[in-house]
């Protein structure tokens, strides 16, 4: 499936925010120095430069071009970006000593894409798996303004998406899962953004945008504190031995 977040590659890259550092430390905890990692669904790249904060050597991919002409705005000497898709991988065979895939599986999660990406793993490697889930009312809020403005319920495809099952369904070993609570904070603008680089945003029609993100502005002003929206999350890391 071929995604629109191109569309909104600046909002997603100016919104979106990074992950906190113990849930870095967490991942490349499984790749020792000197390490090659790929970063599966990068976007703009943001997990994927703090990633290469760690002095690996990063490869990254997205299935959306815009997303990687955005990502190359912000280059790094050890991340090297590519445009390809999870089923279709430009690498060879047992290439890598550590996969990543940051709020982005469930749109490859398929059996084909799998067996891509353990096709370019080392025997023996990890594959992480990370997602940002609302545990508050900010994306429930979001939600339900759009249904009402659409008039209908859109399924999501997290919907049924389980990626401990799905790991262990494809052979992963040792599938462990971890989770902290954390906070996001954003001002009114960058909280529109944010929506907007939401997939839910592109079932929004063109000509009710500009009357949704008003709504939408005052809907969380109201609650707002010092200018600021929070955001709940519970950052769920699933990792699978290959």
């Amino acid at each position: 499936m071929k995604s629109e977040f191109g569309k909104f590659c600046h909002a997603y890259s100016v919104a979106r925010q990074e992950y906190p550092k113990e849930v870095i430390d967490n991942v490349v905890r499984f790749a020792e120095k000197n390490a090659k990692i790929l970063d599966l669904g990068c976007g703009t790249g943001i997990a994927t430069r703090q990633l290469a904060q760690n002095d690996f050597e990063i490869f990254a991919c997205d299935s959306d071009e815009k997303m990687i002409d955005e990502a190359n705005e912000y280059p790094r000497e050890n991340i090297h970006y590519y445009t390809a898709d999870a089923n279709r991988l430009p690498f060879n065979d047992e290439s890598f000593d550590l996969v990543t895939a940051f709020g982005a599986f469930h749109w490859f999660c398929d059996e084909e894409s799998i067996a891509e990406i353990r096709r370019v793993m080392k025997n023996d490697s990890m594959f992480c798996v990370v997602n940002k889930n609302d545990i508050g009312n900010f994306k429930k809020d979001f939600s339900n303004i759009i249904y009402k403005i659409i008039n209908k319920k859109v399924s999501s495809i997290k919907d049924a998406y389980d990626p401990i099952s799905i790991l262990k369904k494809y052979g992963f070993e040792d599938v462990k899962e971890n989770k902290i609570i954390a906070s996001e904070y954003f001002t009114l603008e960058k909280e529109l953004l944010q929506f907007q680089s939401m997939h839910l945003w592109n079932n929004v029609p063109e000509e009710l945008r500009k009357d949704t993100l008003e709504i939408l502005k005052k809907h969380f002003s109201e609650l707002s504190e010092n200018g600021l929206v929070r955001r709940d999350i519970e950052i769920v890391t699933v990792v699978g031995r290959k």
